[in-house]
This record gives structure tokens, sequence and C-alpha cells, in this order.
């Protein structure tokens, strides 16, 4: 385990950074449900229900990245 992060290896020898994997799994999924929200505005199924959908799709995406920024620039700065 480094700095918290659990280190594995494959059967071919790579190492897997799992919780940088999650990380970035996790603000790929937020943003992909920001983006296909925000693709339906101006439509029919536009109204306050999809802005408050969209809005707490834009938070969870930028806690995402938050947290993402938080646990892999400082591992990228070494």
């Amino acid at each position: 385990m480094v700095d918290g992060l659990l280190i594995l290896c494959d059967a071919r020898g790579l190492m897997i950074y799992c919780r940088f994997f999650q990380l970035v799994r996790e603000l790929n999924k937020a943003v992909a449900s920001h983006v296909a929200l925000a693709t339906l505005l101006g439509g029919s199924g536009d109204g306050p229900h999809l802005r408050d959908e969209l809005r707490r799709a834009r938070r969870t995406a930028q806690e995402a990245a938050a947290a993402a920024k938080a646990t892999l620039l400082p591992s990228l700065l070494e």
C-alpha cells in the first residue's frame, strides 16, 4: 500500500492502482450523466425537474473532480 492506495499486480505483472481507477471512473460517470442531461435542455422534457437533476449532476461531477484532484495530483507531481 502506498499513500493509502491499494496496489495490486495482475497476472502480467502490471501494477494496478485501484483507488486511482475508481476516482477516474466516478468522474467519468458523473460528467457523462451531466452531459446526457444537458442535451435534453430546450426539448419537450425540459422543466423544473430536469433543471434540478442537472444541478445535482453538476454538483456530483464537481465533487468527483475535487476528490480526483486531491488524490491524483500529489502523486502525479512526484
